[in-house]
């Protein structure tokens, strides 16, 4: 229940503090590199969209790097709260 419980998510940013706004704007950042290699992928590959289909090529290789770019987010909230640990009280 501690999962779903949004107490428990604002006591973890509060504890945080200026690292969880770290995590926000490399967040950004990674939402902003995600939507510049899909756009690169649809120019580049504009010439295969098919009608009433769309860009199935690019649309494939865009999934692939958002995907990366979801685990890169999860590794960088992995470490916040590696480095962390003691201010959230997470026992090793």
């Amino acid at each position: 229940m501690a999962t779903i419980n949004p107490m428990v998510g604002l006591d973890t940013v509060k504890r945080l503090g200026v690292i969880y706004v770290k995590i926000l704007l490399i967040g950004l950042c990674i939402l902003f590199a995600s939507g510049m290699v899909s756009g690169l992928f649809a120019m580049l590959l504009a010439p295969l969209d098919l009608p009433q289909m769309g860009n199935i090529p690019a649309k494939a290789i865009g999934s692939l790097f958002g995907f990366y770019f979801s685990v890169v987010f999860s590794c960088v909230i992995g470490f916040a709260m590696y480095k962390a640990a003691d201010r959230l009280k997470l026992y090793r």
